[in-house]
């Protein structure tokens, strides 16, 4: 280690150290000619600390001219040993009034903004940096010297710190800024999926509906993708996952009270989710990433009101959301209301489901929420935007459907399209 201070020719000094070390080491104070660095020479005689504990070590000495002085410490054993020593107060003396502090007892962290070290000794506390080439004011944001690259920037101030951007650039050497994070990969765009099945044509034109509501979006924001099954799903939001965060998942299909579902071509129930648990990971896996809040949302038919969209949570490890009833297919990524009554039956033959139509069911993972009793919670139905975005349905569209509904129960026998 070495440290230098500054001297006047002719004048007296004494130099008090503070030091604490695992092994024997050499204290000395030193000097040498600055226009040769090569000639330097010990002035005051060689000192040797005790191997543990503090030492205090006084040196007294009279600078001459044309010489440079500063304090030396080396470990004077030479089998390879590592050594570890602490010099906790270095001060230098003129007819006993401190002259310079070059280190102090206070334990205080002698580095600050950008790692570098403070020199609170010359210009007050936190107020200036040593960066090498240049000394920097945090005060007021500037250099207290030129930029010795002026003439590459002739846009600015020489003066000017980290191109007047100190939270978001550096400069490890005083020269010129950086971007710290300038080789960071660009923040993903969020986006929206849908998935339809491969065969559009369906018994009631529900499906052929949504996927031309959902296209008219252009993929800006909602991307649409038509598979065969839950492998072709896993495997495209494994790629699309790569460009994108994905924050809502839609499945479109149709969907039965005894607990299955239609994701692209083919049904699923609960045991062949099982069976597919790989897949369900992988696809939780492409969701969830870097803080965002991932849904999957059933478009199918009464799946909210069976507890298969619970273990689609489960597996998955995202939150799944299902209607409990019909869904009002035209609605879908209208912005408009997305539940309705079957048109085909009546109260006496499908009570459960028109007493549940504008009922939405949304499974937890279990984990997730610890406090949950039930990770299945009934909430009011919801609508979906054209660009893929989740809403609340209005309380006019919950007063029509519970006014058909009560006409309905009134009349057993009626059939009611909502």
């Amino acid at each position: 280690m070495a440290r230098y201070f500054s001297t006047t020719p002719g004048t007296s000094y004494t130099m008090k150290v503070k030091i604490k070390n695992t092994h024997q080491v050499n204290v000395s104070v030193r000097r040498r000619d600055p226009n040769n660095w090569a000639n330097f020479q010990q002035v005051s005689g060689l000192v040797k600390s005790a191997s543990s504990g503090y030492v205090e070590l006084t040196f007294t000495f009279t600078a001459e001219a044309g010489w440079e002085y500063f304090l030396h410490v080396q470990n004077n054993i030479n089998t390879g040993t590592a050594v570890t020593y602490y010099a906790d107060d270095i001060r230098v003396y003129y007819t006993g009034t401190v002259t310079e502090t070059l280190c102090t007892d206070d334990n205080s962290y002698r580095f600050g903004y950008n790692g570098m070290a403070k020199i609170d000794e010359v210009y007050g506390d936190a107020s200036t940096y040593d960066f090498g080439a240049r000394i920097y004011d945090p005060r007021i944001g500037r250099w207290l010297a030129m930029d010795p690259l002026a003439n590459q920037f002739p846009w600015q101030s020489p003066y000017v710190g980290f191109d007047n951007s100190p939270i978001g650039l550096n400069d490890p050497t005083g020269t010129e800024s950086e971007n710290p994070n300038e080789n960071d990969p660009p923040e993903k765009k969020s986006i929206n999926v849908a998935f339809f099945p491969k065969t559009l044509k369906d018994h009631n034109g529900a499906i052929p509906t949504m996927y031309e509501n959902a296209s008219k979006d252009g993929g800006k924001e909602l991307i649409v993708k038509q598979v065969g099954n839950l492998k072709d799903m896993a495997n495209e939001l494994k790629k699309l996952s790569a460009q994108y965060n994905i924050v809502n998942v839609f499945i479109v299909g149709h969907g039965s009270e005894k607990g299955s579902a239609q994701i692209g071509d083919e049904w699923y129930n609960k045991t062949t989710l099982d069976d597919n648990k790989s897949l369900l990971k992988t696809i939780g896996t492409s969701l969830n990433q870097n803080g965002v809040f991932s849904k999957i949302i059933m478009l199918n038919c009464h799946v909210g009101k069976t507890d298969f969209i619970s273990k689609f949570a489960d597996l998955t490890s995202t939150v799944v959301l299902g209607s409990q009833s019909w869904n009002f297919s035209s609605g879908a990524f209208t912005g408009s209301r997305l539940f309705g009554v079957d048109w085909n039956t009546s109260y006496e033959k499908r009570p459960d489901p028109i007493d549940k139509s504008g009922t939405w069911s949304v499974a937890i993972p279990k984990g997730k929420l610890p406090l949950l009793i039930n990770n299945v919670i009934t909430i009011p139905a919801i609508t979906i935007n054209s660009n893929g975005s989740l809403g609340l349905s209005q309380q006019k569209d919950f007063e029509r459907i519970k006014n058909i509904r009560n006409k309905m129960k009134q009349n057993p026998t009626l059939k009611f399209s909502e």
